[in-house]
């Protein structure tokens, strides 16, 4: 049995705040996992071996961690979910940040590192000017706050071109910093640069190699779980996610909505790619016809109104 996989059918999915809770709950060295600091350290660590980084990140981490041991005791690491931030715009006031790693002097509790993660499991999710918009209502809190903390930036992403390009545009003050890394590699032959994939995958080699303490059982085959199911492309992982058949109609060159047996609905673009979010490119093709739909609807309502309006044509 996959959790992830019985979790994901019907009208059930994993997205990006199912995983980015996951990872959170595995790097906070105060859960119940019984991992303590230790994958924590692998990710700190793995860092150095991102897909891309600016080049003050190793001295950051040198304040954290040496030789795979933190310089910080537990209780002074806080992990923080959907943290939110003030943004000057006219269509929205506030930004979400997925999870944050901050790491308090134990003294004063000030923070001194924090570590801002945005995490996108599809390219389709990947949102212009995001990540430069987060940092710079990071950097206001900062001010506001009068804190002298370092802010690294961590955009979590499929392997992809478009995601880096999205990370390149990003600039961060000198003593900020930023990495890119990504779930996997779409390059399977690529051991230079270390992914979620590599960090789970030497975690679980660590301990067969009995150079940690050993992984709860119930934890090990979660793990195991999670990388058959998720940490892997795309490609590979939808013949293993959806099941029962399906009609699907298409809308134009960009847009093809599929509805499953079981009431499932999904938007795929003209290469067969998920949209990350089902109901914004539901809601893109009826601004497109300028239909007007109730806003109350569902993402399984909306699919169905959206089909028989396609059809009505």
């Amino acid at each position: 049995m996959n959790i992830f996989k019985a979790l994901s059918q019907g009208k059930g999915a994993v997205n990006e705040e199912n995983t980015s809770s996951f990872l959170a709950y595995l790097l906070n060295p105060n859960e119940d996992h019984g991992l303590g600091n230790v994958f924590l350290c692998e990710f700190l660590t793995s860092l150095e071996q991102a897909q891309a980084k600016k080049d003050n990140l190793s001295e950051i981490l040198k304040n954290i961690i040496d030789k795979n041991q933190l310089k910080y005791e537990n209780k002074d690491i806080k992990v923080r979910l959907e943290t939110k931030y003030n943004v000057a715009r006219e269509d929205k006031n506030t930004c979400a940040i997925d999870f944050e790693l901050v790491f308090e002097n134990s003294e004063n509790g000030s923070e001194e590192f924090k570590f801002c993660i945005e995490n996108k499991t599809k390219v389709n999710s990947v949102t212009p000017n995001q990540l430069q918009e987060e940092y710079e209502a990071v950097i206001n809190a900062r001010k506001e706050n009068e804190n002298n903390s370092k802010i690294v930036m961590i955009y979590l992403t499929p392997d992809s071109d478009k995601c880096l390009e999205e990370y390149q545009k990003l600039t961060t003050q000198s003593y900020d910093s930023s990495a890119w890394i990504t779930w996997y590699s779409t390059d399977e032959n690529n051991t230079s640069c270390r992914t979620i994939k590599n960090m789970i995958e030497n975690l679980m080699e660590k301990e067969r190699s009995c150079k940690i303490a050993p992984i709860p059982e119930y934890l090990l085959h979660t793990l195991k779980a999670f990388l058959f199911f998720f940490v892997k492309p795309v490609s590979s992982r939808r013949n293993e996610v959806v099941t029962g058949e399906f009609r699907e109609i298409k809308y134009g060159e960009d847009y093809t909505i599929r509805k499953y047996k079981n009431g499932r609905i999904e938007v795929v673009d003209n290469e067969g790619n998920l949209f990350g979010n089902t109901k914004e490119a539901l809601r893109n093709i009826c601004d497109k016809e300028k239909w007007e739909y109730r806003t109350d609807y569902t993402t399984h309502q909306l699919g169905d109104w959206v089909i028989k309006q396609l059809k009505g044509k």
